[in-house]
């Protein structure tokens, strides 16, 4: 969210034989550095409780930002950052359609996502069928209006790693 104006962003992640570096590209602001980092910091301690097979820290990940909006930022985007590192590591696509919304820490603890009536819009006019989010938004849904409601499939996540597991449909 840039000015107020809202944005979609794709994200993608490739993972290869390495020494654990992470590079980023897509011209990416600060704050869209700052949550790839913080998704990498994430997965890196995550990494037995994923059951991932490969270690974080025997491959590179490049994480390429395609700004589908022009937008000059890009917070709040820290879970899908991260959903999309594991799928890059067990070699699996999120599902189709799909937007991610959520911002996390390097703990793994999640923020709300704030102007959820306008986001939620924003992913059905731009394709979406199914929406991640936080379960503390949860409570927001009373002001969302109902025809966004019958075209999107809500799924609440409770942490990122249950984010992931959803995402990448390993439950």
């Amino acid at each position: 969210q840039a000015d107020g104006r809202l944005a979609i962003f794709r994200v993608e992640v490739q993972a290869s034989k390495g020494s654990g570096k992470l590079r980023i590209t897509g011209a990416p602001s600060r704050a869209i550095r700052d949550a790839v980092h913080t998704a990498y910091t994430y997965l890196a301690s995550q990494s037995r409780r994923l059951g991932l097979q490969k270690d974080p820290d025997e491959y590179d990940l490049h994480v390429q930002l395609v700004n589908l909006m022009q937008s000059k930022e890009g917070s709040e985007t820290g879970v899908a950052f991260f959903v999309a590192m594991v799928g890059a590591l067990i070699g699996k696509p999120v599902m189709e359609s799909l937007v991610i919304l959520g911002e996390m820490s390097i703990r793994g603890g999640l923020l709300e996502v704030g102007s959820l009536t306008e986001r939620l819009q924003l992913a059905m006019d731009n394709g979406a069928k199914r929406v991640l989010l936080p379960a503390g938004n949860k409570r927001d849904f009373v002001d969302i209006p109902s025809d966004v409601l019958d075209k999107l499939q809500i799924v609440f996540y409770s942490d990122p790693v249950n984010a992931a597991f959803r995402a990448l449909e390993l439950e």
